[in-house]
């Protein structure tokens, strides 16, 4: 596993062993990060990798420019793994939040302390259908900035049906292989 672009571009990340942790490919991290910026500039963004695994997403995105990333995830491993992989390209401590909670469970955005999310990666265990109640957290917890962008990762068929929550549209949809890509819109 590589970062594919920004300042971190071609160093490598600690992938996990075993079966429990289902890191993105760096091609499709590719993928993400094209659709991503054809859309927004990340200099200066705030972002959130609300299943983190390895960190691999908002690692990238802070390499691309991104000013703040937020890792959650609810397994201690995870989240080791994900400092771990900070640790190894010398982010300062300043650029990121790396919390033991799940991203079901993350608390309401202190307004006043915290700026809101530009960008939200889902990407959770296949077969859970979490990203749904995951959505609805970050929006009842005045999270997402307005055009914030959620990009959804999940099992080819798991894309969740999002028509109850009418402030998220869809804007591309898309299949690699086995997996499900669908970058969505929050339109406050």
């Amino acid at each position: 596993m590589r970062i594919t672009g920004g300042e971190y571009g071609g160093r490598k990340l600690t992938a996990p062993t075993g079966k429990d942790i289902r890191p993105t490919s760096d091609r499709l991290r590719l993928a993400i990060f094209n659709m991503i910026e054809s859309r927004l500039d990340l200099d200066g963004c705030h972002v959130a990798d609300m299943f983190c695994g390895t960190g691999a997403l908002g690692i990238e995105a802070l390499s691309r420019g991104a000013s703040f990333a937020h890792f959650f995830d609810q397994d201690r491993r995870s989240l080791m793994l994900t400092k771990d992989n900070l640790a190894q390209l010398n982010i300062p401590s300043s650029a990121f939040n790396a919390t033991l909670v799940s991203a079901l469970k993350v608390a309401p955005r202190a307004a006043d302390a915290q700026p809101a999310l530009d960008v939200v990666f889902l990407d959770p265990p296949y077969h859970k259908d979490l990203v749904a109640p995951c959505i609805e957290n970050l929006i009842a917890g005045d999270w997402l900035a307005p055009e914030a962008l959620l990009v959804v990762e999940t099992e080819k068929g798991g894309l969740p049906n999002l028509s109850t929550m009418p402030q998220i549209k869809s804007l591309r949809e898309k299949a690699y292989g086995d997996t499900e890509l669908a970058l969505y819109i929050f339109q406050s």
